[in-house]
């Protein structure tokens, strides 16, 4: 039986290197380190290293079926396989058995070795929720590492996939004086500079080289080496951004998108699109899932001459849907450009409705209204209004006409929390400091 201190998650290419770089470091260190392979390629990067102890759950065969794990480890498959067949119209079946595949497997192998903690980005797919779960049944601490607020910094959650509820902080820190004074001059917010390409134009995204390097290396794997990729849903996405692009094209023909000038100088309560099949909402926040209904919604129980105003995640320009649209458009809601600068538009606003984006977070930190309609990590210290949607529609006019002062005392002490309890690394940033810094926080906080 092998003792494992760490053992990180890898579901795609990027993991591969970053991790293995981090493993190497905690090894010089003393600390036993391995793998749960989710991506095959990944072991051309890690090889045949023997200082790593390896699994890939996918190399195996469905034991149990679905409702023996579902009564053992008391979940529900669908809040587990929801993500992938969401984001990519998966078959439920092939879901399924994937997912009992993973379970038996891991199952299998923490029984014969000890593992201390796993270590893993948070995330919906199957693979990381089946270890997740896995792990948790087995008295094995699953660490999740998500983007913290402020940028290059991550918090870990031990044990949860729900967001953190940090503790406030008063003395106040240079640091994030510094970083609101930023947001307000610049108006802009960076949380992580891992998906920054993602923020791309949809049309552009079919011209740069990364995303052809991708598609063939995934082409390349999957079907002339026969190995297993996780995220191997290529015709899904390819199909995905042509509709995106398509969207785009025609939204911005028919002039469906607004310029800002539409709204200024007029009330209006605004709603930001998340990005469709985001974790925030497929797992996080299901019952929220569906942002077309939930607008058309929040739509009628607007008051008299206030507006709804909407616009789409720049990363996720033409999402929106063209067609799906026309019902919505109808109801007296504006769809802005997804390029304008979502400063300007929480900043001109009576009240932000959000289910639980960041983009609350942004409107709390201008000391506007603002209503969350699921959990998020900053819902929980009285900085927003937490109303259900059922009983929104009774509230909404006092909502927008009421006066506000946000508690600065409580945002910053709750500012300063997230900075205290975050740790400075970035994922997949392979330059020497960052996984220095990488290596130094797993090890402090899961150690």
């Amino acid at each position: 039986m092998n003792k494992i201190d760490i053992m990180f998650v890898i579901i795609a290419e990027r993991d591969a290197q970053y991790y293995y770089n981090i493993a190497c470091k905690l090894h010089d260190s003393g600390v036993c380190c391995g793998f749960i392979i989710f991506h095959e390629p990944a072991l051309d990067v890690i090889g045949g290293d023997s200082r790593f102890i390896s699994i890939l759950p996918f190399k195996g065969v469905v034991v149990n079926d679905i409702q023996y794990y579902e009564k053992k480890y008391n979940i529900r498959y669908n809040d587990i396989v929801r993500h992938e067949y969401l984001t990519y119209l998966g078959n439920i079946n092939k879901l399924k058995n994937k997912l009992s595949l993973y379970l038996g497997m891991l199952e299998d192998f923490f029984k014969k070795n000890t593992v201390s903690c796993i270590v893993q980005e948070l995330g919906g797919h199957i693979g990381c929720l089946s270890v997740y779960e896995c792990a948790v049944y087995h008295g094995i601490d699953n660490y999740f590492i998500e983007p913290s607020f402020f940028k290059n910094r991550v918090l870990f959650l031990k044990n949860t996939i729900n967001p953190l509820c940090v503790d406030l902080v008063s003395n106040r820190s240079e640091y994030v004086d510094s970083y609101v004074k930023d947001y307000i001059s610049n108006k802009f917010v960076s949380y992580s500079s891992k998906d920054s390409h993602h923020y791309n134009k949809a049309y552009k995204k079919i011209f740069l080289f990364r995303n052809w390097k991708a598609f063939v290396y995934k082409i390349f794997n999957i079907y002339i080496k026969n190995r297993h990729i996780e995220f191997n849903s290529i015709y899904s996405y390819v199909n995905k951004y042509i509709k995106f692009i398509v969207g785009s094209f025609i939204c911005n023909i028919l002039g469906k998108y607004k310029n800002f000038e539409h709204v200024e100088g007029k009330k209006f309560v605004y709603f930001p699109l998340h990005v469709p099949e985001d974790f925030q909402l497929t797992t996080r926040c299901p019952e929220m899932y569906d942002q077309y209904s939930l607008l058309l919604y929040l739509a009628s129980i607007m008051p008299n001459g206030v507006s709804l105003v909407t616009k789409e995640h720049p990363s996720m320009a033409g999402s929106f849907g063209c067609f799906k649209s026309r019902d919505i458009l109808n109801s007296g809601l504006v769809l802005l450009s997804p390029y304008i600068n979502n400063y300007d538009i929480i900043n001109k606003s009576e009240l932000i409705i959000t289910i639980n984006s960041k983009s609350g977070f942004e409107a709390v930190i201008q000391g506007k209204k603002v209503v969350t309609l699921g959990e998020s990590f900053y819902s929980c210290f009285g900085l927003t209004e937490n109303i259900a949607i059922q009983d929104l529609r009774n509230k909404i006019l006092s909502m927008v006409e009421r006066k506000h002062e946000v508690d600065s005392r409580l945002l910053y002490g709750f500012l300063n929390g997230i900075y205290v309890q975050s740790f400075p690394m970035s994922l997949y940033d392979n330059s020497e400091l960052n996984i220095n810094n990488s290596a130094k926080a797993i090890r402090s906080m899961v150690l």
